[in-house]
């Protein structure tokens, strides 16, 4: 049986389960009783249901209507930078937040040290806090080291930066909040684990058994890495952790079809870990340095990524996928591969010349004199131009209160 067969396996037992018992009243709360299986493949199950003649079929029918019925997401300012769907940027809710802050206060100290890996809206949060806590923040967005009050922020390339020595085994807990793939797990693993003093506590963000096909073997793989690297499994909470629904994710759900506000559906278990005493511990993952080929730009509030080796012909959009917006926020589909040029909002174009469309972009001042240069462009240019002018002021529409 292949693991694509057993995941669909797992999500029609899922759904069944929760119709059985009928708690779920709503397309949103049968999402979060769910364990992180994507809402789309819900949808589908539901559809599935919906045409059948079988004893869920009205459930399944009002469940869909209400997956339809148009609801607003809830007006919460998220900070600076706003996610980009290229960075798999997903963001502790505030209930998630209080989950962490609560179960790293029980463990530490007034003045402990506490290294954070991906996670920076949590070291905005306990800065807020006022707390007496030592606080060193590990990102590779920069801008976090400006919008954050005391915390010593350290920029990070975990593939290749070495531990600074002022943190080295100094940690007494340490969050890793890594994108849900193996080999960042891996590398968010090994980094936290070099940070971790002897008595310390290493938590983890684990991805849920229902996220995708491999996340089961993946589960085993972060399971037995973390014991490698010297470390022992010392307890679990399930779905503790929310996040919110990022405004890319919330378009694709959009385009997808799905209608209603579905917030803070997602979930993670949280993993602590203790290190083993003496114990010799994994070498680094090895991993060849990666050059991006993305550059990005920030106009306005909208980040817009291009992709610097499309460098011949027109610098004008052209669309992928209808309505412009990808309808989903996986990294297996298709789709992305012919993306040169990628919003926040999770809008997708291909481009043959978006290197001259970032230097475009680039060389004016943003948004004051953008007609005034269209004037003195030829007319592919200031086409591509009103392009971008267009999609920045939708997104900036989309995103409301929520960015501030």
């Amino acid at each position: 049986m292949t693991s694509h067969s057993t995941h669909q396996e797992l999500v029609t037992k899922s759904v069944i389960s929760e119709l059985n018992g009928s708690a779920s009243v709503s397309f949103l709360s049968l999402l979060r009783s769910l364990p992180g299986i994507d809402p789309l493949l819900v949808l589908k199950e539901l559809h599935t249901h919906s045409k059948s003649s079988g004893r869920y079929a009205n459930q399944a029918k009002a469940l869909l209507e209400d997956s339809n019925t148009k609801r607003d997401y809830a007006v919460r300012s998220h900070p600076h930078p706003v996610p980009h769907p290229l960075d798999y940027d997903w963001r502790y809710s505030p209930k998630g937040l209080m989950a962490i802050i609560e179960q790293l206060e029980r463990k530490v100290t007034a003045k402990g040290v506490v290294a954070l890996l991906g996670a920076p809206t949590l070291a905005k949060a306990l800065s807020e806090r006022r707390s007496t806590l030592q606080l060193h923040l590990f990102d590779q967005n920069t801008l976090w080291g400006q919008l954050i009050d005391g915390v010593a922020f350290h920029e990070l390339d975990l593939a290749s930066d070495g531990v600074p020595k002022e943190v080295l085994n100094q940690a007494d807990y340490v969050v890793l909040d890594p994108p849900w793939y193996i080999d960042t797990y891996k590398h968010f693993i090994w980094y936290g684990s070099q940070l971790l003093n002897d008595g310390g506590t290493l938590a983890i963000s684990v991805l849920p058994i229902g996220t995708r096909p491999s996340a089961d073997a993946d589960r085993r793989k972060i399971m037995d890495y973390a014991k490698s690297c010297g470390l022992v499994f010392v307890g679990e909470e399930t779905a503790a952790l929310n996040y919110s629904t990022p405004p890319f994710e919330r378009n694709a759900f959009r385009a997808a079809g799905i209608s209603t506000a579905i917030d803070e559906w997602r979930h993670a278990d949280l993993w602590e870990y203790r290190p083993v005493q003496n114990a010799a511990g994994s070498s680094r993952p090895e991993q060849e340095k990666e050059v991006s080929t993305w550059h990005e730009l920030t106009l306005d509030v909208v980040r817009i990524r291009f992709d610097m080796t499309a460098s011949s012909g027109l610098p004008e959009l052209h669309s992928l996928v209808h309505g412009d917006v990808l309808p989903t926020v996986s990294a297996r589909d298709p789709r992305r591969e012919n993306a040169t040029v990628w919003t926040s909002g999770n809008r997708i174009f291909h481009c043959s010349n978006s290197q001259r469309l970032y230097d475009l972009c680039q060389s004016i001042e943003w948004p004051k004199n953008v007609a005034e240069v269209n004037a003195s462009r030829d007319s592919t240019e200031s086409r591509a131009l009103k392009q971008i002018e267009e999609l920045v002021q939708l997104e900036i529409l989309e995103y409301g209160g929520h960015i501030g």
